[in-house]
C-alpha cells in the first residue's frame, strides 16, 4: 500500500510538471529556456529525493525467512503492506516469537526499540545485536550452536535469559542486575560471575565444565539446578528462599 501511494504520488507529479510547461511555454523566450531546463532538474531531483526518502522509511530486513515473519504479524505490520515501517517497529512494544524460523540474520531487529520480549532460538545465527533493543526484559536465543557471544550491556531491563544449547565459554552480565531467571545449560561455560545478579531466583546451568560456581550474592534464589559438572563443593546455607536443588 505504502508502495502503491508513492506510485500516486509520482503520477500526479509529472501531470503536474506538463500541466505547468503547457500553461507557461508560450510566454518562455529563448533566454528562459535555461531557467526551463534548470525547473526540470530541480524537479527531478524532487522526485529522486522523495523515493529515496520512501525507501528510507521502511526498516532494511535482508533475510527473508525474518521479514516474512515479521509481516505476518497483523501486531507488527498493522497496515498489511509488502514492508515493515520504521514507525510500526518503533511503535511496536510487545514480543518477537521466530523461533526456529530458519533465520540467519536478524538485521532490522535494531529498529524494535521498544520490544519486551524476544524468542529467537532454534535459528542459524551466528551473531545477535540487541543493543538498540534496551526495553527487552526476556531473551531466550538458545538451542544456536553456532551463537557464542552476546553483548547484553545495554539491556539493563533484563529479567530472563536463555542461552541454552550454545556455544558459550562466557557472557558479562554485570549490567543486567534485573535478573531473576538464568539458564546457561548446555554450553561451555568453566566458570561465570554473577556478583551483580542479587535479584536472581533461578539459574540452571547443567552440562557445562564448571567446578565451581560462587552464589554468595544471590541470596533470593529459589531454584539451582546444575547436574553434570565438576563441581564437588556448593554452600548454600545462607540461602533462606531455595526450594529446589539438583547438582
Amino acid at each position: 500500500m505504502a508502495f502503491l501511494r508513492f506510485m500516486q504520488f509520482v503520477k500526479e507529479t509529472r501531470q503536474f510538471v506538463k500541466w505547468f510547461w503547457r500553461r507557461c511555454e508560450p510566454q518562455i523566450d529563448l533566454a528562459s529556456i535555461l531557467n526551463k531546463r534548470t525547473m526540470k532538474k530541480l524537479l527531478l531531483s524532487i522526485l529522486t529525493l522523495a523515493t529515496v526518502g520512501a525507501s528510507a522509511q521502511n526498516v532494511n530486513i535482508p533475510d527473508v525467512s525474518f521479514k516474512n515473519y515479521l509481516l505476518g504479524q497483523s501486531s507488527i505490520n498493522t497496515n498489511n503492506d509488502s514492508e515493515i515501517q520504521v514507525s510500526e517497529a518503533q511503535a511496536f512494544t510487545g514480543t518477537i516469537n521466530c523461533t526456529g524460523s530458519l533465520i540467519s540474520d536478524m538485521t532490522g531487529l535494531e529498529a524494535f526499540v521498544n520490544l519486551t520480549e524476544l524468542y529467537c532460538g532454534g535459528n542459524t545465527l551466528t551473531s545477535l545485536d540487541v543493543s538498540a533493543n534496551t526495553a527487552l526484559e526476556l531473551l531466550n536465543c538458545g538451542v544456536i550452536a553456532t551463537l557464542s557471544s552476546l553483548d547484553l550491556s545495554q539491556n539493563v531491563n533484563l529479567t530472563n535469559l536463555g542461552i541454552e544449547y550454545c556455544g558459550f565459554s562466557s557472557i558479562d552480565l554485570s549490567a543486567n542486575i534485573l535478573l531473576t531467571e538464568l539458564n546457561i545449560r548446555n554450553n561451555q561455560f568453566s566458570s561465570i560471575d554473577l556478583s551483580a545478579n542479587v535479584n536472581l531466583e533461578e539459574i540452571t546451568f547443567d552440562n557445562n565444565t564448571l567446578t565451581s560456581i560462587d552464589l554468595s550474592n544471590n541470596l533470593g534464589l529459589t531454584k539451582v539446578r546444575g547436574n553434570q559438572n565438576q563441581i564437588e563443593q556448593l554452600d548454600l546455607s545462607l540461602h533462606s528462599s531455595l526450594d529446589y536443588l539438583f547438582l
